[in-house]
């Protein structure tokens, strides 16, 4: 029997500390099409810019063929060996497992998913700022 998992696809607004996030069951190109594709709609068409890791998602051959019909949405890659500590995203991350994960137990997926949304509720702009500052 398998552990169920879900991905959290996430995104900070660098000038107002907004976070924008999708949850998913898997961690692959067509989830990032997705993730990418209610961002774009999200910011109304407007050019996007995102720094994101070199994650093999981030470089596929479908997402680059998706991005080329998307020329508003544009990626720009941290450096290779880069530390996590760097990231802002990551410092998100490590207080969201922090929240939702530390010193507690789900019952099931539905459970967690459900920490995860509401620690997403409660998140102001500002804590998002603090954080990863």
């Amino acid at each position: 029997m398998q552990n169920k998992k879900r991905t959290v696809f996430g995104a900070i607004e660098i000038h107002t500390g907004a976070v924008f996030h999708r949850l998913f069951e898997r961690k692959r190109t067509i989830e990032m099409i997705s993730f990418l594709t209610d961002l774009a709609q999200h910011y109304g068409g407007h050019p996007v810019l995102l720094i994101l890791d070199h994650a093999s998602i981030h470089k596929s051959r479908a997402l680059l063929l998706w991005l080329a019909a998307h020329p508003h949405i544009e990626l720009i890659y941290l450096p290779k060996f880069g530390g996590h500590q760097d990231n802002p995203v990551e410092k998100l991350w490590w207080h969201l497992k922090g929240y939702v994960a530390a010193n507690r137990c789900c019952r099931s997926i539905n459970e967690l998913v459900s920490e995860v949304e509401r620690y997403f509720a409660h998140l102001t702009p500002e804590k998002v700022i603090q954080l990863v500052a």
